[in-house]
Protein backbone atom coordinates (compact mmCIF):
# COMPACT_ATOMS: atom_id res chain seq x y z
CA UNK A 1 0.00 0.00 0.00
CA UNK A 2 1.17 3.36 -1.22
CA UNK A 3 1.23 5.74 2.18
CA UNK A 4 1.42 9.64 1.87
CA UNK A 5 2.28 11.46 4.83
CA UNK A 6 0.78 15.23 5.26
CA UNK A 7 2.23 17.51 8.04
CA UNK A 8 2.70 21.34 8.38
CA UNK A 9 2.08 24.03 10.84
CA UNK A 10 -1.37 25.36 12.19
CA UNK A 11 -3.07 27.75 9.13
CA UNK A 12 -0.42 26.67 6.60
CA UNK A 13 -3.52 24.73 4.33
CA UNK A 14 -2.86 21.02 5.49
CA UNK A 15 -6.90 20.73 4.67
CA UNK A 16 -6.92 21.56 1.34
CA UNK A 17 -4.19 19.43 0.30
CA UNK A 18 -5.80 16.88 2.12
CA UNK A 19 -9.13 17.48 0.28
CA UNK A 20 -7.26 17.27 -2.94
CA UNK A 21 -5.87 13.74 -2.20
CA UNK A 22 -9.14 12.26 -1.03
CA UNK A 23 -10.83 13.67 -4.42
CA UNK A 24 -7.82 11.49 -6.18
CA UNK A 25 -8.69 8.31 -4.48
CA UNK A 26 -6.74 8.48 -1.57
CA UNK A 27 -7.88 7.51 2.53
CA UNK A 28 -6.78 9.80 4.70
CA UNK A 29 -6.33 8.44 8.61
CA UNK A 30 -6.59 11.97 11.05
CA UNK A 31 -3.80 11.27 13.67
CA UNK A 32 -5.99 13.78 15.82
CA UNK A 33 -9.38 12.11 15.03
CA UNK A 34 -7.62 8.90 15.85
CA UNK A 35 -6.60 9.60 19.14
CA UNK A 36 -9.79 11.19 20.65
CA UNK A 37 -11.30 7.67 19.29
CA UNK A 38 -9.08 6.15 21.56
CA UNK A 39 -9.21 8.24 24.17
CA UNK A 40 -12.92 7.27 24.36
CA UNK A 41 -12.16 3.52 24.36
CA UNK A 42 -8.79 2.68 24.46
CA UNK A 43 -8.37 0.58 27.43
CA UNK A 44 -4.07 0.59 27.26
CA UNK A 45 -4.22 4.35 26.47
CA UNK A 46 -6.32 5.28 29.58
CA UNK A 47 -4.00 2.93 31.82
CA UNK A 48 -0.95 4.53 30.56
CA UNK A 49 -1.89 7.60 31.49
CA UNK A 50 -3.65 7.21 34.92
CA UNK A 51 -0.07 5.40 35.62
CA UNK A 52 1.65 8.55 34.63
CA UNK A 53 -0.91 10.83 36.24
CA UNK A 54 -3.20 9.48 38.56
CA UNK A 55 -6.29 11.16 38.42
CA UNK A 56 -6.55 12.50 35.14
CA UNK A 57 -9.11 8.80 34.54
CA UNK A 58 -12.33 8.38 36.61
CA UNK A 59 -14.67 5.39 36.27
CA UNK A 60 -13.05 4.56 32.92
CA UNK A 61 -13.12 7.92 31.47
CA UNK A 62 -10.34 10.95 31.19
CA UNK A 63 -10.63 14.43 32.35
CA UNK A 64 -9.53 15.98 29.26
CA UNK A 65 -9.65 19.50 30.59
CA UNK A 66 -7.91 18.24 34.26
CA UNK A 67 -5.03 16.56 32.25
CA UNK A 68 -5.28 19.31 30.08
CA UNK A 69 -4.31 22.02 32.93
CA UNK A 70 -1.94 19.69 34.10
CA UNK A 71 0.70 19.00 30.88
CA UNK A 72 0.13 21.66 29.45
CA UNK A 73 1.50 24.32 32.17
CA UNK A 74 4.42 21.32 32.83
CA UNK A 75 6.95 20.39 29.48
CA UNK A 76 8.33 17.59 31.31
CA UNK A 77 4.44 16.33 31.69
CA UNK A 78 3.81 17.06 27.79
CA UNK A 79 7.05 14.86 26.94
CA UNK A 80 5.68 11.91 29.10
CA UNK A 81 2.32 12.22 27.79
CA UNK A 82 3.58 12.37 24.34
CA UNK A 83 5.72 9.57 24.60
CA UNK A 84 2.93 7.37 25.74
CA UNK A 85 0.44 8.34 23.51
CA UNK A 86 2.39 8.49 19.88
CA UNK A 87 3.58 4.95 20.05
CA UNK A 88 -0.43 3.57 20.46
CA UNK A 89 -1.75 6.41 17.73
CA UNK A 90 0.96 5.20 15.50
CA UNK A 91 0.59 1.77 15.98
CA UNK A 92 -3.16 2.10 15.98
CA UNK A 93 -2.89 4.00 12.49
CA UNK A 94 -0.93 1.47 10.79
CA UNK A 95 -3.31 -1.20 11.75
CA UNK A 96 -5.68 0.49 9.77
CA UNK A 97 -3.65 1.13 7.15
CA UNK A 98 -2.94 -2.41 6.53
CA UNK A 99 -6.06 -3.75 6.45
CA UNK A 100 -6.96 -1.40 3.00
CA UNK A 101 -7.56 -4.14 0.47
CA UNK A 102 -4.77 -4.01 -2.52
CA UNK A 103 -6.18 -3.10 -5.94
CA UNK A 104 -6.12 -5.76 -8.49
CA UNK A 105 -3.40 -5.64 -11.14
CA UNK A 106 -1.66 -3.14 -9.02
CA UNK A 107 1.46 -2.47 -11.22
CA UNK A 108 -1.16 -0.36 -13.18
CA UNK A 109 -2.97 0.86 -10.47
CA UNK A 110 -2.02 4.84 -10.43
CA UNK A 111 -3.63 6.14 -13.52
CA UNK A 112 -7.22 5.45 -13.22
CA UNK A 113 -6.60 6.83 -9.12
CA UNK A 114 -5.22 10.02 -11.05
CA UNK A 115 -8.07 9.84 -13.57
CA UNK A 116 -10.96 9.18 -11.69
CA UNK A 117 -9.73 12.10 -8.99
CA UNK A 118 -10.96 15.16 -11.04
CA UNK A 119 -14.52 13.62 -11.06
CA UNK A 120 -14.62 12.55 -7.55
CA UNK A 121 -17.73 14.19 -5.62
CA UNK A 122 -17.62 16.06 -2.13
CA UNK A 123 -19.48 12.91 -0.72
CA UNK A 124 -17.14 10.11 -1.64
CA UNK A 125 -14.67 11.47 0.86
CA UNK A 126 -13.34 9.14 3.01
CA UNK A 127 -11.53 10.66 5.92
CA UNK A 128 -11.19 7.62 8.04
CA UNK A 129 -13.86 7.29 11.01
CA UNK A 130 -14.11 3.78 10.67
CA UNK A 131 -14.99 3.73 6.89
CA UNK A 132 -14.73 0.36 4.94
CA UNK A 133 -11.57 -0.25 3.36
CA UNK A 134 -10.82 1.04 -0.18
CA UNK A 135 -8.70 0.75 -3.08
CA UNK A 136 -6.13 3.82 -3.90
CA UNK A 137 -3.47 4.78 -1.46
CA UNK A 138 -3.36 6.05 2.03
CA UNK A 139 -3.18 9.54 3.90
CA UNK A 140 -1.67 10.35 6.88
CA UNK A 141 -2.42 13.68 8.31
CA UNK A 142 -0.09 14.12 11.29
CA UNK A 143 1.72 17.42 13.10
CA UNK A 144 3.69 15.16 14.75
CA UNK A 145 4.29 12.77 11.77
CA UNK A 146 8.26 12.78 11.67
CA UNK A 147 8.30 12.76 15.64
CA UNK A 148 6.11 9.82 15.99
CA UNK A 149 8.14 8.01 13.25
CA UNK A 150 5.34 7.64 10.69
CA UNK A 151 7.18 9.41 8.58
CA UNK A 152 9.22 6.23 8.23
CA UNK A 153 6.11 4.56 7.25
CA UNK A 154 5.34 6.82 4.18
CA UNK A 155 6.35 6.62 0.40
CA UNK A 156 6.27 10.43 0.32
CA UNK A 157 6.00 12.90 3.06
CA UNK A 158 4.50 16.45 2.13
CA UNK A 159 5.02 19.22 4.59
CA UNK A 160 2.21 22.48 4.07
CA UNK A 161 3.83 25.84 4.29
CA UNK A 162 2.99 29.17 4.54
CA UNK A 163 4.05 32.59 6.00
CA UNK A 164 3.80 33.60 9.61
CA UNK A 165 1.41 36.62 8.77
CA UNK A 166 -0.73 34.68 6.36
CA UNK A 167 -1.25 32.17 9.06
CA UNK A 168 -1.82 34.72 11.72
CA UNK A 169 -4.51 35.62 9.46
CA UNK A 170 -5.92 32.89 8.57
CA UNK A 171 -6.41 31.38 12.55
CA UNK A 172 -7.96 34.69 13.00
CA UNK A 173 -10.71 34.17 10.20
CA UNK A 174 -10.97 30.41 10.67
CA UNK A 175 -11.02 30.20 14.74
CA UNK A 176 -12.25 33.82 15.39
CA UNK A 177 -9.57 34.02 17.71
CA UNK A 178 -7.36 37.59 18.44
CA UNK A 179 -4.10 38.32 16.61
CA UNK A 180 -2.40 38.00 20.17
CA UNK A 181 -4.01 34.28 20.64
CA UNK A 182 -3.05 33.28 16.59
CA UNK A 183 0.32 34.71 17.21
CA UNK A 184 1.17 32.56 20.20
CA UNK A 185 -0.35 29.56 18.85
CA UNK A 186 2.29 30.22 16.31
CA UNK A 187 4.91 30.54 18.45
CA UNK A 188 4.20 27.51 20.58
CA UNK A 189 4.70 25.20 17.80
CA UNK A 190 7.59 24.60 15.28
CA UNK A 191 8.49 26.98 12.58
CA UNK A 192 7.50 25.67 9.02
CA UNK A 193 11.16 25.45 7.78
CA UNK A 194 11.45 22.86 10.24
CA UNK A 195 9.00 20.92 8.34
CA UNK A 196 10.59 21.81 5.57
CA UNK A 197 13.85 20.21 5.95
CA UNK A 198 12.39 16.75 6.66
CA UNK A 199 9.52 16.60 4.06
CA UNK A 200 10.32 15.14 0.95
CA UNK A 201 8.14 17.45 -0.79
CA UNK A 202 7.27 21.29 0.09
CA UNK A 203 4.54 22.83 -0.80
CA UNK A 204 3.92 27.05 -0.07
CA UNK A 205 0.68 28.37 0.01
CA UNK A 206 0.57 31.38 0.53
CA UNK A 207 -2.14 32.63 -2.21
CA UNK A 208 -6.10 31.54 -2.76
CA UNK A 209 -7.66 27.98 -1.99
CA UNK A 210 -7.79 27.18 -5.64
CA UNK A 211 -4.76 28.25 -6.37
CA UNK A 212 -3.26 26.40 -3.90
CA UNK A 213 -5.37 23.21 -4.49
CA UNK A 214 -4.59 23.13 -8.14
CA UNK A 215 -0.60 23.25 -7.23
CA UNK A 216 -1.33 20.13 -5.05
CA UNK A 217 -2.76 18.53 -7.79
CA UNK A 218 0.20 18.98 -9.87
CA UNK A 219 2.20 18.29 -7.40
CA UNK A 220 0.87 15.09 -6.08
CA UNK A 221 0.28 13.74 -9.55
CA UNK A 222 3.88 14.48 -11.03
CA UNK A 223 4.85 12.32 -8.00
CA UNK A 224 2.43 9.82 -8.13
CA UNK A 225 3.03 9.18 -12.01
CA UNK A 226 7.10 8.83 -11.40
CA UNK A 227 6.30 5.33 -10.72
CA UNK A 228 6.34 4.92 -7.23
CA UNK A 229 3.36 3.12 -7.56
CA UNK A 230 4.78 1.15 -10.46
CA UNK A 231 7.73 -0.56 -8.19
CA UNK A 232 7.13 -3.37 -5.46
CA UNK A 233 9.29 -3.42 -2.68
CA UNK A 234 9.86 -5.82 0.26
CA UNK A 235 11.61 -5.11 3.28
CA UNK A 236 13.42 -8.34 5.09
CA UNK A 237 15.78 -9.45 7.87
CA UNK A 238 18.26 -11.42 6.33
CA UNK A 239 17.12 -14.12 8.59
CA UNK A 240 14.52 -14.43 5.85
CA UNK A 241 15.97 -15.02 2.97
CA UNK A 242 19.57 -16.33 4.19
CA UNK A 243 20.07 -17.22 0.68
CA UNK A 244 20.82 -13.71 -0.01
CA UNK A 245 24.00 -13.63 2.12
CA UNK A 246 26.72 -13.21 -0.59
CA UNK A 247 24.87 -11.00 -2.76
CA UNK A 248 23.76 -9.00 0.12
CA UNK A 249 27.67 -8.56 1.18
CA UNK A 250 28.56 -8.26 -2.49
CA UNK A 251 26.29 -5.52 -2.46
CA UNK A 252 27.49 -3.90 0.65
CA UNK A 253 31.29 -4.37 -0.41
CA UNK A 254 30.51 -2.15 -3.71
CA UNK A 255 28.82 0.46 -1.61
CA UNK A 256 30.84 1.15 0.96
CA UNK A 257 34.46 -0.47 -0.24
CA UNK A 258 34.55 -2.52 3.14
CA UNK A 259 36.25 -6.50 2.22
CA UNK A 260 33.30 -8.63 1.16
CA UNK A 261 34.63 -10.98 3.60
CA UNK A 262 33.80 -8.48 6.55
CA UNK A 263 30.28 -8.56 5.52
CA UNK A 264 30.28 -11.89 5.59
CA UNK A 265 31.78 -12.66 8.86
CA UNK A 266 28.63 -10.29 10.49
CA UNK A 267 25.96 -11.87 8.47
CA UNK A 268 27.66 -15.33 9.51
CA UNK A 269 27.17 -14.84 13.30
CA UNK A 270 23.89 -13.70 12.98
CA UNK A 271 22.34 -16.47 10.69
CA UNK A 272 24.38 -18.65 12.62
CA UNK A 273 22.78 -16.85 16.05
CA UNK A 274 25.36 -16.30 17.86
CA UNK A 275 23.89 -12.34 17.99
CA UNK A 276 21.07 -10.86 17.98
CA UNK A 277 22.08 -8.02 15.84
CA UNK A 278 20.92 -8.20 11.84
CA UNK A 279 21.04 -7.13 8.80
CA UNK A 280 17.84 -5.60 6.95
CA UNK A 281 17.29 -5.57 3.09
CA UNK A 282 14.67 -3.63 0.18
CA UNK A 283 14.78 -6.08 -2.47
CA UNK A 284 12.62 -4.36 -5.17
CA UNK A 285 10.77 -6.50 -8.16
CA UNK A 286 10.38 -4.38 -10.90
CA UNK A 287 7.43 -4.29 -13.21
CA UNK A 288 7.49 -7.24 -14.87
CA UNK A 289 8.05 -5.93 -18.86
CA UNK A 290 5.83 -7.74 -22.28
CA UNK A 291 8.24 -9.10 -24.72
CA UNK A 292 7.72 -6.42 -27.02
CA UNK A 293 5.34 -9.07 -29.14
CA UNK A 294 8.02 -10.93 -30.37
CA UNK A 295 6.97 -14.39 -28.54
CA UNK A 296 3.62 -15.38 -26.70
CA UNK A 297 3.16 -12.03 -25.59
CA UNK A 298 3.04 -13.11 -22.01
CA UNK A 299 4.94 -10.80 -19.60
CA UNK A 300 8.78 -11.19 -19.16
CA UNK A 301 10.42 -12.32 -16.24
CA UNK A 302 11.82 -9.27 -14.14
CA UNK A 303 14.51 -10.45 -11.37
CA UNK A 304 14.67 -9.28 -7.79
CA UNK A 305 17.26 -7.31 -6.73
CA UNK A 306 19.09 -5.18 -3.53
CA UNK A 307 17.85 -1.75 -3.82
CA UNK A 308 18.49 -0.72 0.29
CA UNK A 309 19.94 -1.84 3.08
CA UNK A 310 21.73 -1.78 6.54
CA UNK A 311 23.52 -3.81 9.57
CA UNK A 312 23.74 -3.38 13.30
CA UNK A 313 26.60 -4.49 14.68
CA UNK A 314 28.41 -3.59 18.52
CA UNK A 315 30.13 -0.64 17.36
CA UNK A 316 29.86 1.50 14.39
CA UNK A 317 34.15 2.04 14.47
CA UNK A 318 33.95 5.46 16.78
CA UNK A 319 35.32 6.01 20.86
CA UNK A 320 32.27 5.62 22.62
CA UNK A 321 32.41 1.65 23.43
CA UNK A 322 29.99 2.24 25.59
CA UNK A 323 26.91 2.76 23.18
CA UNK A 324 25.64 -0.29 21.61
CA UNK A 325 24.21 -1.22 18.79
CA UNK A 326 25.03 1.09 16.19
CA UNK A 327 23.21 0.65 12.73
CA UNK A 328 25.67 0.58 9.99
CA UNK A 329 26.24 0.97 6.42
CA UNK A 330 22.65 2.78 5.25
CA UNK A 331 22.84 2.74 1.65
CA UNK A 332 19.54 2.92 -0.99
CA UNK A 333 20.39 3.03 -4.40
CA UNK A 334 20.22 6.43 -5.89
CA UNK A 335 17.21 6.16 -8.76
CA UNK A 336 15.31 4.63 -5.64
CA UNK A 337 15.64 7.91 -2.72
CA UNK A 338 12.89 9.73 -1.66
CA UNK A 339 10.57 6.78 -1.38
CA UNK A 340 11.58 6.12 2.30
CA UNK A 341 12.78 3.24 1.98
CA UNK A 342 16.07 4.17 4.06
CA UNK A 343 13.45 4.85 6.71
CA UNK A 344 11.12 1.99 6.68
CA UNK A 345 14.97 -0.10 7.12
CA UNK A 346 15.45 1.99 9.93
CA UNK A 347 12.17 1.48 11.71
CA UNK A 348 12.40 -2.55 10.58
CA UNK A 349 15.74 -2.79 12.77
CA UNK A 350 14.65 -0.72 15.57
CA UNK A 351 11.37 -2.59 16.33
CA UNK A 352 13.35 -5.91 15.76
CA UNK A 353 15.55 -5.29 17.90
CA UNK A 354 13.33 -3.83 20.31
CA UNK A 355 11.12 -6.84 20.40
CA UNK A 356 14.65 -8.86 21.38
CA UNK A 357 14.77 -6.22 24.74
CA UNK A 358 17.69 -4.49 22.80
CA UNK A 359 17.43 -0.49 23.30
CA UNK A 360 18.27 2.04 22.84
CA UNK A 361 20.29 1.77 19.51
CA UNK A 362 22.89 4.34 18.54
CA UNK A 363 24.58 5.66 15.11
CA UNK A 364 26.88 7.64 13.68
CA UNK A 365 26.78 10.35 10.76
CA UNK A 366 28.05 13.66 9.43
CA UNK A 367 24.14 14.24 8.43
CA UNK A 368 21.65 16.48 9.68
CA UNK A 369 17.97 16.64 9.11
CA UNK A 370 17.82 12.68 7.97
CA UNK A 371 17.90 10.48 10.65
CA UNK A 372 15.50 13.00 12.77
CA UNK A 373 12.62 12.33 9.97
CA UNK A 374 12.42 8.84 11.82
CA UNK A 375 12.68 9.35 15.03
CA UNK A 376 16.47 9.53 15.90
CA UNK A 377 17.65 12.06 18.36
CA UNK A 378 21.63 13.84 18.31
CA UNK A 379 22.84 12.44 21.48
CA UNK A 380 26.43 13.25 21.47
CA UNK A 381 29.82 14.05 19.50
CA UNK A 382 32.30 10.79 19.01
CA UNK A 383 35.20 10.56 17.27
CA UNK A 384 35.75 7.74 14.66
CA UNK A 385 38.66 5.46 14.52
CA UNK A 386 41.92 6.83 12.86
CA UNK A 387 40.05 9.88 12.05
CA UNK A 388 41.01 13.40 13.68
CA UNK A 389 37.40 15.33 13.87
CA UNK A 390 33.60 14.90 15.87
CA UNK A 391 31.09 13.35 14.08
CA UNK A 392 27.61 13.29 15.33
CA UNK A 393 26.25 10.24 17.17
CA UNK A 394 22.57 9.97 17.42
CA UNK A 395 20.16 7.70 19.44
CA UNK A 396 17.19 6.02 18.91
CA UNK A 397 15.14 5.57 22.28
Amino acid sequence: MYVIGITGPSGAGKTTALRVLEEMGGQVYDCDAVYHEMLASDGELLAEIEAAFPGAVQDGTLDRKALGARVFADPEGLRRLTEITQPLVKRRVLERIRTMERPAGSDARIAPVIAAGKDAAAGQRRRHQGMPPCEGFAVIDAIGLFESGLGAECDLTAAVVADEEVRVRRLMERDGITEEYARARIAAQKPAAWFAQRADLVLENNGSEAEFAERCRRAFAEKLQKGNFMREYTFISLLERPELEREAAAWFRDKWGVPEEAYLECMDAYLSGETELGWYLCIETAPAASDGGQGSGRPAQTPERIVGGLGVIENDFHDRKDLSPNVCAVYTEPEHRGRGIAGRLLNLAVEDLRAKGISPVYLVTDHTGFYERYGWEFFCHAQGDGEDHLTRLYIHR
